[in-house]
């Protein structure tokens, strides 16, 4: 399919260019295409092409001096692009280790990445197979596992208590067929991986039971320590990566990378973490795009449980009081459990320590506003109610009772959301 093959390269050109999370450069994608898009970042076409619609996406998504914006972001952009690797080079030798890049226009793309908006990445390199076996039909197989899958993460001090709860969850899930997606680190993440996969050893199976996203380049295994175990995580299932191949696993790309993990998964279960940890920040994007989140309590007096506690005190976190309570996060829209043989819990009220969501009892109206305003960069109400697909006073009507409810708050006459 040469025109399929023209997208993923431009697609890996705009990666190797473009940070994830680039707004100006989404929106440059949504207005103009892969192909025009990448041909603009590297420099090689001499204008923005439908300039007049990008200025405009830009201002609807906050930019008050868009042209500036757009000037900045080419700056930036050509700056990137002179160290620019070909594309189809990439290809080539990614396809020698069995990783292959499927991006938004393949059939495979999980719809779940589509939460993530203006973040979702530009696409994803996927790695299989033992010693450079997998195949491109692989890793479509890959991403469609993580359909059915519980993200299972936590702190890399991990306490032996928190070690033992992971293997039980973990082994739980591959029990019911559900993918185990982590992060690859050393601690509660790598005993996902590793008691996913002696499941599937144990019972002679093979699948992919699960998958590791990580934070740098798709050829590039870290932490070194884990070697073995990745290449077990081929054997038995998949490594994913936003990064272009080579790329070093920066703090920032640990932290881009937990709204993968959380974008790609059914649920979140967070084992063990500090107040501040990467765990809790992907549990804090798993809330933001919806995702059901649930934590394991533990010894009070311990600081590795302190963000889980954190978690239960302040969202709609469910407590996990056993491997079958992270199960029952994975729900089908009526409201029935997606794991075969998984009942109700026998504790009347899960969530007691949590929080009612700040979305349980709205409006279809009010949802509309909530989701349309957004969490970082206040906008007018004229953009809300646009997004929304309301009048500007229905919308204003809302925004004025949400502000009341501490919802959301006015900041020179722009809009933010605070919960």
């Amino acid at each position: 399919m040469p025109e399929m093959n023209e997208v993923r390269e431009a697609r890996i050109e705009i990666g190797q260019v473009c940070e994830p999370g680039d707004v100006a450069a989404h929106i440059l994608l949504a207005v103009a295409g892969p192909q025009t898009t990448a041909d603009v970042v590297t420099g090689r076409a001499a204008s923005i092409p439908c300039l007049d619609e990008y200025v405009e996406g830009l201002r609807a998504a906050g930019y008050q001096d868009p042209l500036k914006a757009a000037g900045e972001a080419l700056r930036r952009w050509h700056a990137r692009a002179e160290q620019l690797k070909p594309a189809s080079s990439l290809r080539e030798q990614m396809a020698e280790i069995g990783a292959h890049y499927l991006v938004p226009e393949d059939a495979a793309w999980p719809a779940r990445l589509l939460d993530l908006g203006l973040s979702q990445p530009y696409g994803l390199w996927v790695r299989t197979g033992s010693r450079g076996a997998g195949t491109a039909r692989d890793a479509r197989t890959a991403l469609a596992a993580c359909e059915v899958s519980l993200a299972v993460v936590g702190t890399r001090e991990a306490t032996q208590y928190g070690l033992e709860i992971t293997h039980r969850i973990a082994a739980r899930c591959r029990d019911t067929g559900v993918t185990v997606i982590s992060g690859g680190a050393i601690g509660i993440d790598g005993r996902a991986h590793a008691s996913a996969l002696e499941r599937d050893a144990a019972a002679g199976r093979r699948g992919m039971s699960t998958v590791a996203v990580l934070a740098g380049g798709i050829d590039r295994f870290y932490p070194a320590s884990h070697h073995r175990l990745f290449e077990d995580i081929l054997a038995g299932g998949a490594l994913i990566s936003e990064a272009t191949p080579g790329g070093a696993p920066t703090r920032w790309r640990f932290l881009q990378r937990n709204r993968l993990i959380a974008a790609l998964s059914g649920a979140v279960v967070v084992v063990e973490a500090r107040v501040r940890s990467g765990a809790l920040s992907t549990a804090n994007h798993a809330l933001t795009i919806g995702r059901d989140v649930g934590a394991v309590p533990g010894n009070i007096t311990s600081e590795l449980s302190a963000g889980c506690h954190a978690l239960l005190q302040t969202t709609a976190s469910a407590v996990i009081a056993e491997p079958d309570d992270a199960l029952r996060l994975l729900k089908r829209p009526d409201g029935s459990y997606i794991p075969e043989g998984i009942g109700p819990s026998p504790m009347p009220n899960a969530r007691g320590i949590a929080r009612a969501r700040v979305t349980d009892g709205m409006t279809e109206k009010q949802l509309a506003v909530y989701e349309a305003t957004p969490v970082r960069r206040p906008v007018d109400v004229a953009r809300i109610a646009r997004w929304a697909g309301l009048s500007a006073d229905e919308a204003l009507g809302v925004l004025a009772d949400f502000d009341l409810r501490g919802y959301v708050r006015r900041a020179e006459g722009k809009w933010v959301r605070t919960r």
